[in-house]
């Protein structure tokens, strides 16, 4: 600025100057030419058109982030093709365990699944997101015959707290509560993660060590597609409330937080039940079932209306399961012997129960594991151990499709 001035200063001393020098050609029109000062004021917005006209050309440059080069590596995007604007933060399970796990996803219906590549994967693998779409403001998450509930993990502290209640599951020190979040040692465990409205759902299958702790080393193939959101306005059946075991009681917290036993475990002296435990709601959320014990330690399947009144007893067993129409349970019988582990199936509207593997083994007896649901619910998949009795021959792990409607049963 002080040059700018300096230069207007020196306009009037540059042109007598050169009128000296007409001087000398003795022009008298010229001589007679008198040069007057340039008033302030002229200066100042001559100085503000110069700086403006800087200011025009620059000041472009410097509000533009530079041009990024683009990475020849970089997969372009096709026209119309969506763009997420914000990638979910994603904690990848080996990070924190060194075993090689990946994320499964339980998939609403009319959800889309789309494959979702994080910058920094581990060990090259994939992971599965929802379509984006944003959870409502106000919503109530109807719990599937998993009773799922979503776990929000925002940073690596709150994943490690949740992996710690995973570890301490089947030790008798997890409170039921957690089951809201955490799925069971009975059917393997799982972290749901919800990041702006993108959920994903970490499951574990377990190993009982020796010590009777429990290893995660297997990754689950199950995916779950009965996992639905009800809003008060679209909610089909008005199911807004969540449904829990407290103290061996089955009960239910509805939006405000108020808690109200629907099954009462005293109510069941009687019938030789001392608690009950492991509630599932039907993907149609109409009925659940659940888990009563004795107090000898024997455990009977039960299901009901939510909001049980007149709870059946369907058998002596555990692990029920739901199918997708929400019409028939499978579960296992429980035993203390080796007797065979088989896989059961309920119509919750014939109230008929068959035993589905009671032909299969042959010399050897089987243990089934939990069952699982084809989307169609015309087959029950189960894993198992078979074990030969006489020793003569080894044991060994397999897989059986069971039909529904034939009762063929294929190992796989």
């Amino acid at each position: 600025m002080n040059r700018v001035v300096n230069f207007l200063n020196t306009i009037p001393k540059q042109i007598s100057t050169l009128v000296s020098k007409v001087k000398t050609l003795k022009a008298p029109a010229l001589r007679e030419v008198k040069i007057p000062r340039i008033p302030k004021k002229i200066k100042i917005a001559v100085i503000v058109i110069i700086v403006l006209g800087v200011l025009i050309k620059t000041l472009p440059s410097l509000i533009r982030p530079p041009r990024r080069e683009t990475d020849s590596s970089e997969q372009v995007k096709e026209e119309g093709e969506e763009v997420l604007d914000t990638e979910p933060i994603v904690f990848s399970w080996e990070t924190y365990t060194n075993q090689t796990l990946n994320f499964q996803v339980s998939v609403p219906n009319g959800w889309e699944i789309k494959s979702y590549e994080p910058k920094d994967r581990a060990l090259g693998k994939k992971i599965l997101a929802f379509g984006p779409k944003k959870l409502p403001d106000n919503f109530v998450l109807a719990e599937s015959y998993y009773a799922i509930t979503v776990t929000p993990v925002a940073n690596k502290q709150e994943f490690a707290k949740y992996k710690g209640v995973i570890d301490n599951i089947g030790k008798g020190t997890t409170s039921q509560r957690y089951l809201a979040g955490v799925r069971g040692a009975d059917t393997g465990s799982f972290i749901t993660v919800e990041h702006k409205g993108y959920i994903y759902e970490l499951i574990l299958r377990y190993t009982r060590n020796a010590d009777g702790t429990f290893s995660y080393t297997e990754t689950s193939q199950r995916v779950i597609d009965s996992f639905r959101f009800i809003d008060e306005q679209n909610a089909p059946n008005q199911v807004v409330s969540d449904i829990r075991v407290d103290n061996g009681n089955i009960i239910t917290i509805d939006q405000k937080g108020k808690a109200t036993i629907v099954v009462n475990k005293n109510a069941y002296v009687s019938e030789g039940i001392k608690d009950f435990s492991e509630v599932k709601v039907s993907p149609d959320s109409s009925l659940m079932c659940f888990i009563g014990t004795s107090v000898a330690g024997s455990t009977f399947i039960y299901y009901s209306p939510l909001d049980g009144k007149n709870p059946y007893r369907v058998a002596g067993g555990k692990n029920c399961v739901w199918s997708h129409n929400s019409h028939k349970i499978a579960f296992t019988n429980a035993v203390t012997d080796l007797s065979p582990i088989d896989i059961f199936a309920f119509n919750t509207e014939t109230k008929e129960t068959k035993n589905l593997t009671r032909n299969t083994g042959g010399k050897y007896i089987r243990f089934y594991e939990i069952p699982e649901w084809s989307q169609d619910d015309s087959f029950v998949l189960s894993n198992f151990t078979a074990f030969d009795p006489t020793g003569t021959e080894p044991s060994f792990i397999g897989g059986s499709v069971i039909d529904i409607a034939t009762g063929e049963v294929t190992d796989k």
